[in-house]
């Protein structure tokens, strides 16, 4: 007999629910994309409803040791209740339709643990990979541990915070990594995995990153000399010059017929900048202050040396080598034009060397200098002078990177509270100044405020630096000091700070063989597309025609 499609026969089929012309109803599919989610006493299910949802009339959720439930009829979410924190519960969850029920679909969590790690990036380094990825949430008891595992070959690290460099991988080939977060209650599930990553011998840095040489004087070129410098800043000037500064500075003879010298603190270079080049006619100066304003002579100190920091013992015997020291120093932190375009604002610190590995910064200041006459105007101005005692210097008094705008002047200061070859965790603050002398050198202006980053992203600062360009404020976050940096970018100082690129430079490492340190981004030589990065290689092979100062142009992503 035809079947009757009339709407009696339609009513006793809703009514009977399970046969029809003498067909049974199928029980419904599985639900699809399902989450298991540790919470606080409980876990929470996510999914999405099997397709054709027309036989589906709920869900039912259950946990594995107890009797533990939970349903839904529409919502495609669910909560279990009663859960004890930091027991492993396995959990199914079915659809139900007239038909019966679906297959299971299982999976397990630890109630009280962080949900999975999200979003594992990595950077590729020689025979590393630097992985990073989003902090999760982690309800019941904050985190206290991240593992990341490599596959192939299951090399290990572990951190405190959002990132992590994983050694002793092989060259050449590839890996994919997965992060768990751990707290007071145990293990997340893994993350999903990252994309591939291939260690290699940083030649290039990361892919895309151009290696441009280092910064080289004209005297090196004309008679042989070689000048390894220590941290490279610039200037533009407004008569299309550019004003380099450099900190310490060994001199060396290519044939070794001469013996090597030294000029601690500073020294300073001029000359012309081409975009998107290495600087290939510096010239370097004479000491500030004397008027002369350039020359092919050999460098000269640039900032005057102090003469009043301390051995760091608590004795107040001078930081001399008489007393023990190797020598004292002002290093220059930042520079940048005042808003008259004729005068420069230079800031540094005060440094006792106490051995070739250790030293300790002991006071702040600035000088003013007018670059058309080659003379400091005003100071050196130690705003915070070194104490007897030899103390050093709090992180939010060692100031750097004046950006100048609208009659004032912001300096930046960053600490990492975590660090072990990376930084795992740290802060950034800013501080406006009116441009006057009187603001400036009293200690009182300086009043610090944080500088936000975009969340989740967080502050993870070795050291950071930073400029203004055409479009905003970029800041050149250093992340370790095996070359790893983010660039993020800004219309305030204070924030909130955009990362939009971040990478490893050529030649750097986490090997004794690579640190590097002192990453500087020259406006004046990028474009829209291109950021030109300097940076200190303090392991440079001596008396070899490389420098300690290198550049590298990074892609700047569209947009």
């Amino acid at each position: 007999m035809a079947c009757l499609l009339g709407a009696v026969v339609l009513l006793v089929l809703v009514a009977v629910g399970n046969t029809a012309c003498g067909q049974s109803a199928p029980p419904p599919g599985p639900p699809g994309n399902v989450q298991f989610l540790p919470g606080n006493g409980l876990a929470g299910v996510v999914w999405h409803a099997p397709g054709g949802t027309a036989g589906v009339t709920g869900y039912q959720v259950t946990a594995a040791p107890g009797s533990h439930t939970c349903t839904s009829a529409h919502a495609l979410h669910c909560l279990v209740k009663g859960l004890t924190n930091g027991t492993v519960y396995h959990l199914s969850i079915r659809s139900n339709g007239p038909g019966g029920s679906s297959e299971a679909v299982t999976g397990a969590v630890t109630a009280g643990a962080p949900w999975a790690p999200g979003e594992v990036v990595g950077t590729p380094g020689d025979s590393t990979v630097t992985v990073g990825w989003f902090a999760p949430l982690s309800p019941a008891s904050p985190i206290t541990s991240y593992t990341v595992v490599a596959e192939p070959g299951f090399a290990t690290c572990t951190s405190t915070g959002p990132s992590c460099i994983v050694t002793g991988l092989t060259n050449g080939s590839s890996y994919s990594f997965t992060v768990t977060a751990t707290n007071a209650f145990g293990a997340s599930a893994n993350s999903a995995s990252s994309p591939s990553y291939t260690p290699s011998v940083l030649a290039g840095g990361s892919a895309g990153i151009v290696y441009l040489g280092p910064v080289n004087a004209n005297e090196e070129t004309a008679t042989g000399t070689i000048l390894q410098r220590d941290a490279g800043i610039s200037v533009a000037l407004p008569n299309g010059r550019d004003l380099w500064i450099f900190g310490d500075t060994s001199s060396f003879s290519a044939d070794a017929s001469q013996s090597s010298a030294f000029i601690a603190g500073s020294t300073a270079a001029r000359g012309r900048y081409i975009p998107g080049q290495s600087p290939t006619a510096l010239h370097d100066i004479e000491p500030a202050g004397s008027g002369i304003a350039s020359s092919n002579r050999a460098p000269a100190q640039f900032i005057p040396t102090p003469s009043d920091t301390y051995l760091p013992d608590g004795t107040g015997r001078a930081c001399t080598p008489a007393n023990g020291a190797v020598y004292t120093a002002r290093w220059p932190t930042g520079a940048a034009l005042l808003d008259d375009q004729a005068r420069l604002i230079v800031t540094y610190t005060d440094v006792c060397v106490t051995s070739a590995t250790n030293f300790t910064v002991e006071g702040w200041g600035f000088m003013i200098y007018a670059w058309k006459g080659g003379k400091i105007k005003t100071g050196p101005v130690d705003v915070f002078p070194p104490v007897a005692s030899g103390a050093a210097l709090p992180a939010s008094r060692s100031y750097q990177s004046p950006v100048v705008s609208n009659g004032q002047v912001t300096v930046f200061t960053s600490e990492c509270t975590q660090l072990f070859v990376a930084c795992t965790a740290g802060t950034v603050t800013t501080t406006t100044v009116a441009d006057n002398l009187i603001a400036l050198a009293t200690p009182s202006s300086y009043v610090g405020q944080p500088a936000v980053t975009e969340a989740p992203t967080t502050w993870t600062p070795v050291l950071v630096t930073i400029a203004a360009y055409p479009g905003g404020l970029r800041l050149i976050e250093q992340t370790s000091i095996g070359g790893t940096f983010v660039v993020f970018s800004s219309t305030s100082p204070t924030g909130p700070w955009h990362p939009f690129v971040s990478g490893v430079l050529p030649g750097c490492s986490t090997t004794p063989r690579g640190f590097c340190y002192a990453f500087v981004g020259h406006p004046e030589l990028g474009s829209d597309t291109s950021l030109i990065m300097s940076y200190f290689k303090p392991d440079s092979p001596e008396n070899a025609n490389v420098g300690h100062v290198d550049l590298a142009a990074v892609p700047v992503p569209a947009g």
